[in-house]
């Protein structure tokens, strides 16, 4: 097996334990690389959007009831909300990331940069488990939940900040039980 199909194999473990949990997955990938000694250049954005495809998959996959559910029942109110909740979580992270990508790919992706975040990352998410107060469930959370969960969200265009974590810890502030904010997350 060529050293190359090697590296994208490590990775592309590494990948799929890190996405499911609340750790940046791009930055342990860039974290890895840097210890094999693997040029980031080698595998480029081509080969992240493609093991972040089969993350996507898997994950839609995992949800597949839940996403059935949703589009089958979509004129029903409650589905109509959280399918409203979920697309206005996604905006400010398509918006600040059109405004940020020359920062993603340059100055923020290095080691020092990764290293820092995983370790905030980390601290800010043991502080909120300690202080978050479980009030509500998925079905209340309202738009503006929903904003401030994508502002979360966005703050994983910096590479070493988790999406999943920043967007955990966003819904758990807003008072979601902590499984209804993973579930929103994913």
């Amino acid at each position: 097996m060529p050293i190359d199909y090697l590296y994208a194999v490590i990775l592309g473990v590494i990948q799929g334990i890190t996405e499911f949990l609340p750790i940046s997955s791009t930055g342990h990938l860039a974290i890895t690389q840097d210890l094999l000694g693997v040029d980031q250049q080698t595998f480029g954005l081509q080969f992240d959007a493609a093991i972040q495809l089969g993350t996507t998959v898997a994950v839609i996959w995992f949800f597949r009831k839940d996403l059935w559910d949703l589009v089958r029942n979509w004129r029903k109110p409650k589905e109509q909300k959280l399918l409203l909740a979920l697309v206005l979580a996604t905006l400010p992270a398509l918006a600040i990331g059109a405004a940020v990508e020359q920062y993603v790919e340059g100055p923020w992706r290095q080691l020092w940069v990764i290293a820092t975040m995983l370790v905030i990352g980390g601290v800010i998410f043991l502080i909120v488990e300690r202080i978050a107060k479980a009030r509500k469930s998925i079905e209340q959370t309202t738009w503006k939940d929903a904003l401030i969960i994508g502002f979360a969200q966005s703050l994983a265009l910096v590479p070493g900040v988790s999406r999943s974590g920043s967007t955990i810890v966003a819904g758990m502030l807003l008072g979601l039980k902590r499984a209804d904010a993973a579930r929103f997350t994913f």
